[in-house]
Formats: C-alpha cells, sequence, structure tokens
C-alpha cells in the first residue's frame, strides 16, 4: 500500500477530531456585489441594440419598455433572485479599465427606493464562469450564472400567456379541419353533444383555463403568407375572449391581439386539440 493511500485517511480522521474538539470549523466570509436585501423597483438592461426596461407594479413585473406589455414573472423572479446573490471572487485593484472591455452597450441600471446601481458588465475570463464588471468606479470579477438570466431577446422576457380564466362556460375552436364546442354545466361539461364525466370535465378544464403562445411573431406582424383559418373563443360568467386563428404555409398558427402577435407551433396547438379530442367519448357500435 502506497504511503498517500494511508496518510490521507488519517488527515482526514484528524480533521475531524480537530473539529469537534474545538467546536469550530473555518468560515469564509462570502462578499455581495449587492446588498442582499436590495429591493428593486425597476431594471434597464442594454445589450448592444436591446434596450429593456421592466418596472415593478405590485407584485408583478411590467416591460415598460421598447413595449408595454407583463413580462414573464417567473423568469423575472429568478432574475432577481440572481442579482442579489452575485458573488464577488475578487477586487481587481486598479482604476485603469481598458482591458475588460466595459462601455455603455452592456450595462445593467438598477433603481430602488434608496439608491440607484449601474453596473457595467465587462468581458468573461476564459472558463466563462466569472464575469468583470464596474460598480461605482470599483472593477470586481464576478460569479458570471446571473447573466444566463438576461434576456437575449424581449420575445424571451415577455409573458406568453395568450388567455387566463377560471371557471370557463363556454369554449369554442374552429380551425381549417378542426371544430369543437364545449360547454361546462356545474361539474359536468358537453363537448360537441356529447355528455363528459366529472373526472373527464375537471381535466378538460385544466386544458382550457390557459393557454400559451411559444412566442411571438417577428416584428409583432403576420406573415404575409398567413391566412385566416379560424377561431378561439372562450369565456365565463365575467370575462369573455375571442381571438381570430391565423395559419402560414409552414403550419406555424398565429393569433393578433392588443398589438402583439401570439406565434403557436403547429405541433403545440395540434397536440393542444387531441387532449381535448381524446376526452370525447367514442362511438359504440352495435352489430
Amino acid at each position: 500500500m502506497r504511503k498517500k493511500d494511508i496518510l490521507l485517511p488519517i488527515i482526514a480522521i484528524a480533521m475531524i477530531i480537530l473539529y469537534f474538539a474545538t467546536g469550530k470549523k473555518s468560515e469564509i466570509k462570502t462578499e455581495y456585489l449587492l446588498p442582499q436585501n436590495i429591493q428593486i423597483k425597476s431594471i434597464n438592461y442594454i445589450d448592444d441594440d436591446l434596450d429593456i426596461t421592466f418596472e415593478k407594479s405590485k407584485d408583478n413585473w411590467l416591460i415598460t419598455k421598447p413595449e408595454n406589455w407583463p413580462a414573464n414573472q417567473e423568469l423575472i423572479n429568478k432574475l432577481m433572485s440572481k442579482l442579489k446573490n452575485i458573488e464577488i471572487i475578487s477586487k481587481i485593484d486598479t482604476k485603469d479599465d481598458k482591458n475588460f472591455e466595459f462601455n455603455d452597450k452592456k450595462v445593467l441600471k438598477l433603481k430602488t427606493d434608496k439608491e440607484d446601481y449601474t453596473i457595467f458588465l465587462g468581458k468573461k475570463d476564459k472558463s466563462y464562469r466569472f464575469q468583470y464588471v464596474k460598480l461605482s468606479d470599483k472593477i470586481y470579477l464576478v460569479d458570471a450564472s446571473f447573466t444566463n438570466y438576461l434576456p437575449l431577446t424581449i420575445n424571451q422576457i415577455k409573458d406568453k400567456t395568450v388567455y387566463n380564466i377560471q371557471n370557463p362556460k363556454n369554449f369554442s375552436l374552429k380551425t381549417d379541419n378542426e371544430t369543437i364546442e364545449i360547454t361546462f354545466d356545474n361539474e359536468t361539461s358537453i363537448i360537441n353533444g356529447k355528455n363528459i364525466d366529472k373526472e373527464k370535465t375537471k381535466k378538460l378544464i385544466e386544458l382550457i383555463t390557459k393557454f400559451e403562445s411559444n412566442t411571438f411573431a417577428d416584428n409583432n406582424t403576420l406573415p404575409k403568407d398567413a391566412k385566416k383559418i379560424g377561431f378561439i373563443k372562450v369565456k365565463n360568467t365575467q370575462k369573455e375572449y375571442a381571438f381570430e386563428l391565423y395559419k402560414n404555409k409552414d403550419g406555424d398558427f398565429y393569433i393578433p391581439y392588443k398589438n402583439q402577435v401570439f406565434e403557436i407551433y403547429s405541433f403545440k396547438l395540434e397536440d393542444w386539440i387531441e387532449n381535448i379530442k381524446k376526452l370525447i367519448p367514442k362511438e359504440t357500435g352495435t352489430k
């Protein structure tokens, strides 16, 4: 047996004995770029031609630049968590920032009730795990994981919910080759004239209550080859939504709504329709 194989377990045991004997362990204090209790009210993120501003309104985040639209709350909350926990790896003792590629085209501006923060985002190190940043004329090397949550495009961070309606009463869908009519009555429902039991009605409500797109059309404009092929309508006792449904030559679907054009990939809408149709009782024939 090699000496190293004997020594390593002995050293490990000695360290454990020392830990319990002293009741102490070595502690490394983690420093963070921003106060961990920071309450961010708005974010302006600039990355070359991308210039996005988010503002908090009560418990939700809204995109206010370059357009007004709800932000994806889940993605924004993850970004907030990461921003509050940017670990400082080291402080760079220099005022010469020419080698770190800082400029006005890569900036993160944060506003709070007490103080504003402007963070210049420089280059990453060779491993791409760490990022050089400049805050208040001081340069730091920090954990770069927060950059994974910064949007690459505005469509990436926009809320893609087409509609969200509780306790639907009626639902209608018409495409170039499908027609579905649903009426909900307490705990049961009727699809295309066929009665649906309680268990299947619950699954049906889960499918109907909320619908999301995959993304948004380029420049929020219908493609020139998109043709109107039907509609989606859904309502409860308080709200009613009606959407025109378009389809392009590639088979993808589009819904224009409130100055936006939702894009739904063909497989998503087709799978949604198929899951609804699976709940329709099959005809039972007699010989």
